[in-house]
């Protein structure tokens, strides 16, 4: 019996753990540091004003970043982008989901293009690139801790 409540325990706490990988508490960054790693990783600015920059690099890659009043207006947005994605149609091969206290991610592949939608507090990110350059777009995205 002692065994089995042990075994139970152990089990219960790996559940516990998995469920809470991917929902770290992420902390958006400055549209400075936005332009400084972008810049720093050869991406081309397209479009710039104060709310919204526009970038780009060889690679295909396209990343939209947005600094907004406050959350709600990030979150908002966050929904209206996500909408957008859906209207699009088609078969996502991949689709990911997550709605956290301060950030949400939407991301997926749909007719040869890879989609990632990221918003954490009053920030927003939007990449898309051919699902044949994704790894790229993966790759800074992750250094700006929007993947």
């Amino acid at each position: 019996m002692k065994k089995l409540i042990k075994i139970m325990a152990v089990v219960s706490l790996i559940v516990l753990s998995i469920s809470f990988v991917g929902c770290r508490q992420r902390e958006a960054i400055t549209e400075a540091e936005f332009i400084r790693i972008v810049t720093e990783a050869g991406f081309a600015i397209n479009h710039r004003d104060m709310v919204f920059t526009q970038v780009s690099s060889d690679e295909g890659v396209t990343i939209e970043f947005w600094v907004f009043f406050d959350d709600e207006m990030a979150r908002s947005a966050f929904d209206e982008r996500a909408a957008w994605l859906d209207a699009r149609g088609g078969a996502w091969m991949r689709r990911v989901d997550i709605n956290a206290s301060g950030h949400n991610i939407y991301r997926g592949t749909n007719g040869g293009m890879f989609f990632s939608l990221v918003r954490i507090d009053n920030t927003l990110l939007y990449a898309v690139t051919d699902a044949e350059n994704r790894s790229a777009a993966e790759d800074i995205l992750r250094e700006l801790g929007y993947r």
